[in-house]
């Protein structure tokens, strides 16, 4: 009979606490105080889910409660039923009726000139927003919306004249998927093309006056305008979106060999799965990197794993050249 490795214990151990802290904060207790609603919220996940990834969340949960002494519990654990979890083909027609699955999840440079091309062109008065928004993001990654409380600080005693720093306000901070309220972006030679897509967004943010009917008429505004650009591109079977910018952004940092602690520090997330399942992907990356986090931000998502559980950086990385993306 085949037995599991030390390295399956450690991602069940890893998956078991990712699950246990998710339903704490869920539904506000600890899975001890009351198994029986934490078996009835882990059975409640099932649904949307695919038949492979439930039974390694339900072996992985598990295994982790049982290596806590609660054995009965475990017990209980694996005699939940697949009954409900989508088959592969369920899973595949799920995934194209999801309007995240029609988004594209990384900006190749073919697909950005095009767009900025026809913005150029476009009958709108959002189309310059719409290309700052786009080419500030790559370049350093807030929301489309955390860009309204974003701001360059001074940079602390002795890291030179070319830096600057972005602080950035966590747009995820008050459901608990953020580190801080904040996080502080660690630029080294800002492109001077950037400097300026920053400046004018901040100017466009400071006309607002944090007016929130303000804000949604104008991102609405910038929505149209870039999907007008986007609908007139031709072979595209995922349309470009400002998370897609974002996206580039996690790709870039992957690929300039940041760990995966790192890149969730700068995405502004909680815990380092995030950015490391559901944004963009490593080959996709492209250009040289000049970012990088805060400690005191990489020290946050550190706090929500035991030692020993988050990944080192796999290689130096300041300044450290990504690899070309493929064209769509």
């Amino acid at each position: 009979m085949p037995t599991r490795t030390p390295e399956t214990d450690a991602a069940y151990v890893y998956r078991g606490e990712l699950l246990t802290r998710a339903y704490a904060k869920n539904g506000g207790a600890d899975w001890r105080s009351d198994p029986d609603a934490f078996v009835r919220w882990l059975e409640g996940r099932r649904q949307g889910l695919a038949t492979a990834t439930w039974r390694q969340y339900r072996a992985a949960t598990s295994f982790y409660v049982e290596q806590q002494g609660q054995h009965s519990l475990a017990a209980q654990i694996r005699d939940l039923s697949s009954d409900g979890a989508l088959t592969r083909h369920q899973r595949r027609s799920s995934k194209r009726l999801k309007t995240s699955a029609t988004k594209a999840k990384y900006l190749s440079p073919e697909t950005l000139r095009k767009i900025v091309e026809q913005l150029a062109d476009a009958d709108s008065k959002y189309a310059p927003a719409v290309r700052c928004w786009l080419l500030a993001t790559i370049a350093l990654g807030p929301r489309p919306a955390e860009w309204r409380r974003a701001r360059w600080i001074e940079p602390e005693p002795g890291q030179g004249e070319t830096v600057r720093i972005l602080e950035v306000v966590n747009a995820k901070n008050s459901n608990g998927r953020a580190h801080g309220p904040t996080r502080r972006l660690i630029v080294e030679n800002p492109h001077p093309g950037v400097l300026k897509s920053v400046a004018y967004i901040f100017e466009v943010v400071r006309r607002m006056k944090g007016d929130e009917a303000t804000w949604r008429t104008f991102y609405k505004g910038m929505q149209d305008t870039l999907r007008t650009a986007v609908g007139s591109l031709h072979g595209n079977t995922r349309r470009p979106t400002f998370y897609s910018a974002r996206h580039q952004f996690c790709a870039n940092a992957k690929a300039a060999g940041f760990s995966r602690v790192e890149v969730a520090a700068m995405m502004g997330h909680a815990v380092d799965d995030t950015a490391a399942e559901h944004y963009g992907r490593r080959i996709y990356g492209r250009g040289t990197f000049n970012v990088r986090p805060h400690q005191e931000d990489v020290d946050r998502v550190k706090e929500a794993y035991e030692p020993g559980m988050w990944s080192p950086p796999s290689k130096p990385h300041a300044a450290s050249p990504g690899r070309p993306s493929k064209s769509e």
